[in-house]
């Protein structure tokens, strides 16, 4: 009986390792993927008569698939069957402990921390590694499924366990769960002419809200903007879209092209209400849809990006189930902006660099990062001004 269902359990991995090797291995120039099973069945059978100890084929196999996932991008993934039916069951808690993550060369890395939160209440800082949750590693967590796992209903307990760079140690910090407190965005002028708008999470922002702001900016005297997308990790291609036809009015906004070349419009909708020059403060935690709308505000309004190159999340995943149960998380659509520009798994380079001063999440690294951004954009267009930083 045993070995009847090492025999299953192998074939299953044999033919999840040709779906999705078929896959990739059929793109112009690549050998069908079928040629390398041989090796594949070779390795696992040598790992199974000869490693130290006694393998678990079920553990074994897992791992192949999730190596072969992780290897095409940070963000695709594999899920095992109680994973996926908890993906689909049961919907992303409206409570977090008030922190954003990202995945930063395969490690799970937090790049903001709401005001009045939990996390900041705990000393969380962008810039500490998330390791575990509630026990579960990230090492090979899908950033979907660790969003997910971070959500839960309010007055919830999630543990973390955490690398924190302030104190250089692991720890695990247990954090409540709460319905988000802090303004999605705020606005104000930060110098004669100069308005400052900072997005803190596109999904909860409101058109009219933000398009109020906007007018109020120039109604106080602003003619440029500074538009700061520092930590803006959240949201997809309709929230881009919500926001950037407030700059953009009726424009395409990006396309997003598909296996085999097709590619599909996104469009946004006016009409637009800032039509001054917007410069953007961007840095590792700008991601999702705050790239789209970055991207688009470079091609389009010719705004200009300071601080530090962008996350790289510019694909949409699918979530994909599998005869077994089990599932997998799939970039399958590459976003470009309206001129062609990629950033999936890049990031978008700055224009015009503002490094930190500081450790990175340590108050006065944003603060002095966001004082040189305010200087460049009141300089920009004197006579004589830089046009670097």
């Amino acid at each position: 009986m045993k070995r009847r269902w090492t025999s299953l359990v192998i074939s299953g991995g044999l033919a999840l390792f040709l779906c999705v090797g078929f896959v990739l291995g059929t793109a112009v120039g690549r050998a069908p993927a079928y040629r390398y099973l041989g090796v594949f069945a070779e390795v696992l059978g040598l790992v199974r008569g000869n490693y130290v100890e006694e393998v678990d084929e079920q553990s074994l196999l897992r791992g192949a698939y999730q190596g072969m996932l992780t290897g095409l991008d940070a963000y695709s993934g594999y899920l095992t069957g109680e994973q996926y039916k908890s993906l689909l069951k049961q919907p992303q808690g409206e409570a977090d402990p008030g922190l954003d993550v990202v995945k930063d060369g395969g490690t799970l890395t937090v790049v903001a921390v709401w005001p009045g939160s939990p996390a900041e209440g705990a000393a969380m800082r962008v810039g500490d590694r998330v390791w575990a949750i509630d026990g579960a590693t990230t090492r090979e967590m899908s950033l979907l499924e660790a969003r997910h796992r971070l959500g839960g209903a309010a007055g919830s307990q999630v543990v973390l366990q955490m690398f924190r760079a302030a104190e250089s140690k692991r720890q695990e910090v247990p954090l409540r769960r709460e319905l988000p407190s802090c303004a999605p965005f705020e606005s104000r002028i930060e110098a004669p002419g100069v308005g400052y708008l900072r997005l803190r999470s596109l999904p909860r922002v409101e058109r009219a809200s933000l398009a109020a702001a906007l007018s109020d900016l120039e109604r106080r005297g602003a003619r440029k903007l500074l538009l700061d997308l520092r930590g803006a990790a959240r949201g997809g291609m309709e929230d881009a879209l919500r926001v950037a036809g407030l700059f953009l009015g009726d424009a395409t906004v990006a396309r997003s092209r598909e296996r085999g070349g097709g590619e599909v419009e996104h469009t946004s909708r006016g009409p637009s209400v800032w039509k001054g020059p917007a410069f953007l403060l961007v840095n590792r935690g700008t991601a999702g849809a705050a790239e789209i709308l970055s991207a688009a505000l470079r091609d389009r309004a010719a705004a200009r990006l300071l601080g530090e190159r962008t996350c790289g999340l510019g694909a949409r995943q699918d979530l994909i189930r599998l005869p077994s149960g089990d599932g997998l998380v799939l970039s399958v659509a590459r976003y470009t902006s309206p001129s062609g520009v990629v950033w999936h798994g890049e990031g978008l380079k700055e224009d015009i660099p503002i490094p930190l001063t500081a450790a990175p999440g340590a108050p006065e690294a944003e603060e002095s990062q966001l004082r040189r951004a305010i200087e460049i954009v009141v300089e920009e267009g004197k006579p004589g001004a830089a046009r670097a930083a």
